[in-house]
């Protein structure tokens, strides 16, 4: 007896499906269709931006005014039964919303999208703490956990783009990118290397490496 390559796919994704059915796991949608379609009047409401497990909750950050009809302004906790906002996390006024989340230090660290001081908070479950950025343009697009370092892409005046490292309470810079904008960190044992509108970089002994 044989069987013809088509139907034996077909007799895999069934016993796939059945095994699913049966395991209890599903995919739960956390925002309805039109919690993420944004407003080209009011730039509310673009949706999620990032994620991060903090404390056994997942937060989710990025630009909303609600989630599954629950307020909760661009920062929200899903405790694994419900959606709720985050009470003690004052988040300044912005069009940008969270840009990312990291945990470092047994805290959450939130890039807010505002800038200047406020533009990196530390949250440890109860108060947030402002991690001051000195320069008061300056607004955080992306965090990363290096070498158990704080690092920051930073973006805002031309003069003062780059990347930053959290260190005596302040971000100093130790990569300029001048007229780059910076998208995103990765990091691969002890290298760490990031990405702009132009370039793929490499941070060697804090320096960037093209």
């Amino acid at each position: 007896l044989t069987c013809h390559p088509m139907n034996r796919l077909v007799v895999l994704l069934l016993v796939l499906l059945l095994a699913y059915a049966g395991s209890g796991q599903r995919f739960l949608p956390l925002m309805n269709e039109t919690d993420h379609i944004g407003s080209l009047m009011n730039y509310t409401n673009q949706g999620v931006k990032c994620i991060q497990v903090f404390q056994n909750d997942l937060y989710i950050g990025g630009e909303f005014t609600s989630q599954m009809g629950v307020g909760c302004v661009n920062l929200a906790r899903w405790d694994g039964q419900q959606l709720s906002d985050v009470p003690g996390v004052p988040l300044p006024a912005n069009i940008i919303g969270i840009t990312d989340l990291v945990v470092w230090n047994d805290q959450l660290i939130i890039a807010t999208g505002a800038r200047g001081d406020s533009a990196v908070v530390a949250w440890n479950g109860t108060e947030t703490t402002p991690m001051n950025m000195p320069i008061s343009s300056m607004y955080c697009r992306k965090l990363i956990v290096f070498e158990n370092s704080l690092y920051g892409a930073f973006s805002g005046d031309a003069a003062f783009r780059g990347i930053y490292r959290y260190e005596e309470n302040t971000w100093n810079q130790i990569a300029s990118t001048l007229v780059s904008e910076l998208f995103d960190f990765a990091s691969s044992g002890n290298e760490l290397w990031f990405v702009s509108d132009e370039r793929l970089y490499q941070i060697v002994q804090d320096e960037p490496i093209e």
